[in-house]
């Protein structure tokens, strides 16, 4: 499969030996991301370090919410390696640390193209695979800085999902099915403005004004997953499932949507009460003539 991530930015093929790593957690730390291709209503999503927090490992995380939504990361960094505590809705995944981003030396060398970050099981049958996509150089917010490209794969393939991460700054990209990615337009790290920042009474009106779809928690799931979706006005709309075919699955909800976040658990099943197969499914947010939003998630068994 052949990858590849979209940016405005100058890529450059440059060595990163001896970097030392940094990726800003510090609470009031924000980044805001926009999306290509744009959306029908263009809108900003902002992630922000709002707390730490201590998890059940004894260890203390960075506590990131996600688009102002309902959803977080958590995130810790030790040395060169950033790690991700992963909390699950159902007791079938097992809550874990896992490396998530990792800028550590293999030998004399640092971590390059091919090599694995991480292995971790997501189920007693599950294996996702963290590897190396990229490295190099790049130009963001008038500097040239070392950054690395981190490609997620279910053994099998059914997981797809890249990140971008860029030193001193965070993730700059985040790739979570072909042909669709959010990009960093602005940042608020340390006190320090980088790029394009919307004041906090535009992202309001902004985010107030637009419809967007979160990825589905836990992903993937088994049995049941929860996605959040937010809209920016009443109007009447549809959340739906689709298999990869393009065959309607369920019907999550149909009718007048209400101003803000709303979420919706769907249990894995379809419009006839059957269990859906094991796979990949799309599922897409319906409002009025013009807006469609979709993402892909995985049912596992």
């Amino acid at each position: 499969m052949k990858i590849s991530l979209l940016s405005s930015s100058i890529l450059l093929s440059v060595s990163i030996a001896g970097a030392q790593f940094t990726y800003p957690l510090q609470i009031g730390d924000r980044w805001q991301y926009k999306e290509t291709p744009p959306p029908v209503e263009p809108y900003v999503y902002e992630d922000r370090v709002v707390s730490d927090t201590l998890m059940p490992n004894w260890q203390t995380y960075a506590k990131i919410n996600i688009a102002g939504g309902d959803q977080y990361y958590f995130y810790r960094q030790d040395g060169p390696r950033i790690y991700e505590y992963i909390i699950y809705a159902d007791s079938a995944h097992r809550n874990q640390e896992i490396v998530r981003f990792d800028w550590s030396k293999n030998g004399n060398l640092n971590l390059g193209i091919h090599d694995t970050v991480s292995i971790f099981q997501i189920t007693d049958q599950d294996t996702v695979v963290i590897t190396v996509l990229d490295t190099g150089h790049i130009s963001i917010f008038g500097t040239l800085r070392p950054f690395k490209t981190y490609y997620w794969n279910q053994r099998g393939g059914a997981l797809y999902r890249v990140n971008r991460i860029i030193d001193s700054i965070g993730t700059s990209v985040y790739q979570i099915e072909p042909g669709y990615q959010i990009y960093l337009t602005g940042a608020v790290l340390e006190g320090v403005e980088y790029g394009n920042v919307v004041s906090v009474g535009d992202y309001k009106n902004n985010l107030a004004s637009g419809y967007f779809l979160l990825q589905n928690f836990p992903n993937p799931f088994n049995p049941t997953t929860t996605i959040t979706f937010h809209c920016g006005r009443r109007d009447h709309g549809r959340l739906v499932v689709y298999d990869i075919n393009g065959r309607l699955v369920k019907t999550l909800f149909s009718g007048e949507f209400d101003v803000g976040y709303r979420s919706v658990v769907w249990d894995g099943t379809t419009d006839k009460a059957a269990a859906a197969a094991t796979g990949v499914y799309i599922y897409r947010l319906e409002v009025g003539t013009s807006t469609r939003l979709s993402r892909i998630m995985m049912l596992l068994h």
